[in-house]
């Protein structure tokens, strides 16, 4: 009786939508890209209107048959050639990984794909996209998952333990029909936080953050990871556009270390013809008067003043301190309720004097947590520094770390889903809708953040922070 060695044991995976995404979701965007880029005015349709004849052949086909149907339709070759470069092109510069799936997959497991890209096509998407250097030569069809063709085949030479991916129909109901165990998938769809964008005009800016999320969000994300890659971001980039708009491009803007830190990265790639500098002013550094004058070298009369969260205490005793320089300071969220009786009358008199001003007003008293634990930088505070005058050189001094392991980790998350947007917004492009949208996105996140009151939830050292060190 012969021995039969027993089945490999594998999860298979889908790939569109499932490990890779697209920019613009519809994948008939990319074909409307090539038709403006290539200034061929009837390409879309020709060139769905080829798929379609193909598909109702019924025969297996690829992307090159999809031309060759083109030619034979009436299209010269040579143009046929020009624009399958330029579609592969398009579709090349759409892709993107999601990461948290892409993680998941073993060198040994199969990838199923129903697509009419070729396997070395697909393949190349693998290698060059999701970086899966050692995975196996893929299985491609045209329709083999979704009339349940490609699965008795598998199943023979296989045992499925799951199969992933987005497809309601092909990637669930059709391989539970084989008694598969499967896993629906739709990251890439977009969030409800980056529809409500797209709700309030921003519709771009949606497109770059999901992009963002797909890339950088990890298998195990929570609360905090969803906060950062959702409201977060938007308000780092619309509070980035409200300066300008408020203060206008002749401006000059010093970002208050160390909460504005992330801002001020997304506002140089903004807006790098606008002359910007980020300035260490801490409850603790604020008061001593030889350290004050040294992070003062270089402010201008046009000089704005950026922070995300305070009560304007610290920068006030600065500017006192160094013979108010500058042109103002702005808050975007404003600790008014921290304040006492005359600190307040202090503040309404800065602000009618046109030194002080805020975005939004936190009056009740630890209400802004939320919002100040996804400000919290990756290094610890300057507790000294030392400066060259004739360089201008200013060597800091770091003081103790604030952070266990697990919260360093997540604040060095952050740090790289900023770095991620800042790169996803420069190579997508990210135009300015004007004010209303932009103030209305700014209020729907900070709300947002405001009452998720699980975004705290891993970091103990800030409550004990706050509670036992609070000067």
């Amino acid at each position: 009786m012969p021995i039969f060695p027993p089945k490999p044991v594998v999860t298979s995976w889908d790939v569109f939508d499932t490990l890779v995404a697209r920019f613009t979701p519809h994948p008939h965007d990319v074909f409307h890209t090539v038709e403006k880029s290539q200034n061929f005015p009837s390409f879309v349709r020709r060139r769905m209107d080829a798929q379609a004849g193909l598909d109702r052949r019924g025969a297996p086909y690829v992307l090159y048959d999809i031309y060759r149907q083109m030619v034979a339709e009436g299209m010269a070759a040579a143009e046929a050639r020009v624009l399958l470069r330029a579609e592969l092109a398009a579709e090349r510069n759409q892709l993107f990984p999601i990461r948290r799936n892409v993680a998941r997959v073993d060198p040994l497991d199969l990838i199923i794909s129903d697509m009419y890209l070729s396997p070395e096509m697909i393949s190349a998407v693998l290698f060059e996209t999701c970086d899966l250097h050692t995975h196996r030569p893929i299985i491609r069809s045209n329709w083999g998952k979704n009339a349940g063709t490609i699965w008795p085949i598998v199943l023979s030479e296989y045992v499925i333990r799951r199969h992933v991916g987005d497809n309601p129909n092909s990637d669930i109901e059709i391989p539970s029909r084989f008694k598969i165990a499967c896993e629906l998938v739709q990251d890439s769809r977009l969030t409800p936080w980056e529809m409500k964008l797209h709700e309030l005009g921003l519709g771009q800016l949606g497109l770059i953050q999901r992009e963002v999320r797909l890339r950088t969000i990890p298998p195990d994300a929570g609360r905090f990871h969803a906060a950062v890659v959702g409201p977060y971001l938007t308000i780092l980039a619309c509070f980035a556009m409200h300066l300008v708009h408020r203060f206008g491009a002749d401006a000059e803007f010093a970002f208050l270390s160390r909460s504005s830190d992330e801002l001020c990265r997304v506002f140089v790639s903004m807006f790098p013809d606008i002359p910007t500098r980020s300035l260490d002013i801490s409850r603790r550094l604020a008061g001593g008067g030889g350290m004050a004058s040294m992070f003062a070298v270089g402010i201008t009369p046009a000089t704005v003043f950026v922070d995300m969260v305070g009560t304007g205490r610290s920068f006030f005793r600065f500017s006192e301190s160094t013979g108010n320089p500058g042109r103002a300071l702005i808050l975007f969220a404003f600790l008014e309720g921290v304040l006492s009786g005359t600190e307040r009358k202090k503040a309404r008199n800065r602000q009618e004097a046109g030194r002080f001003t805020h975005v939004f007003n936190i009056e009740a008293a630890g209400k802004q947590w939320p919002f100040e634990h996804l400000l919290q930088a990756h290094y610890p505070p300057v507790s000294r520094a030392g400066l060259d005058l004739r360089s201008g050189g200013i060597v800091r001094v770091f003081g103790e770390a604030e952070l266990d392991r697990v919260e360093a980790d997540l604040v060095a998350w952050k740090s790289a889903a900023v770095t991620e947007f800042v790169r996803t917004a420069r190579q997508r492009g990210l135009t300015d809708p004007g004010d209303a949208p932009v103030n209305a996105a700014m209020d729907n996140a900070l709300q947002a953040i405001l009452t998720d009151k699980d975004i705290m939830a891993p970091f103990t050292s800030f409550a004990a922070r706050e509670q036992m060190d609070p000067a």
